[in-house]
């Protein structure tokens, strides 16, 4: 609550263009970084954790921390996934890399604004739909503005940080939600991606994993630093380990 509180004045007080927002946001991420390292290994400390994954031999990276080319050197070629929360098909986008060594798979975004970029930019199909424990309708805030990666942020409306919603301009809507069980076309697959800005547990509710069970599951765990120990003992409970943690954002966990 004490970091939140200092994110709304920092965000609020301080004009985001000028030099000290800059300076201030910089130290922040660096001691997020040691951190995140900090509280993850105290608790995991058998764990894998990568600020960047990088390989040498391997394609370029469309991830925002190597999230593709960690599945690419784990899985290698043409496996099957499922990607909830999308967003753009090619910028920081988890599968898009995978796509080219021969991955196949559905993608899955609320986002309206680029089915036309999916239908032209890639293969694999795209569903636009949101993804939860229900098949309901839910408010939606989508963040917009002059940097490419603020939509990144867009999410549930309950799961929306106050203080993004003083800083950055977005519109708000409703969006239809079904259960994963009933959108993924296929009856198994290989990886199941979560990016969802706080909403993954409604994701996980909404597939059943026993029936589904894909060998790694890559899921944002980013509500708390080092990540939130509630979604890891569900997962543990479902029979995943957790193997690796990348870019203290996400948990990847395999299939015991």
């Amino acid at each position: 609550m004490f970091i939140q509180k200092v994110r709304e004045v920092v965000k609020s007080k301080i004009p985001r263009r000028g030099l000290s927002f800059k300076i201030i946001q910089s130290a922040y991420y660096q001691l997020k970084k040691v951190l995140d390292f900090l509280f993850f290994k105290f608790q995991h400390p058998a764990v894998k954790w990568f600020y960047i994954f990088k390989e040498k031999n391997l394609d370029k990276s469309f991830s925002q921390f190597g999230q593709d080319r960690f599945l690419l050197k784990l899985l290698g070629q043409g496996k099957r996934y499922v990607e909830v929360g999308a967003n753009h098909p090619v910028r920081l986008n988890n599968t898009f890399l995978l796509e080219k060594h021969n991955w196949t798979g559905v993608s899955i975004d609320p986002l309206g604004k680029y089915v036309k970029d999916w239908e032209q930019l890639r293969q694999q199909p795209f569903i636009n739909v949101a993804i939860g424990d229900d098949n309901t309708t839910l408010r939606f805030v989508e963040f917009n503005g002059d940097e490419l990666w603020y939509d990144m942020m867009s999410g549930f409306k309950e799961h929306v940080r106050p203080e993004d919603l003083i800083t950055f301009s977005s519109i708000e809507y409703k969006v239809q939600v079904r259960r994963l069980d009933e959108v993924v076309p296929f009856d198994a697959f290989d990886v199941l991606l979560v990016d969802v800005e706080g909403a993954e547990m409604q994701v996980l509710h909404g597939i059943d994993l026993s029936r589904y069970r894909p060998t790694y599951i890559l899921l944002e765990n980013a509500g708390s630093i080092g990540g939130d120990h509630k979604i890891r003992q569900y997962m543990s409970e479902k029979d995943y380990k957790l193997v690796a943690r990348i870019g203290c954002t996400d948990d990847v966990f395999e299939l015991r």
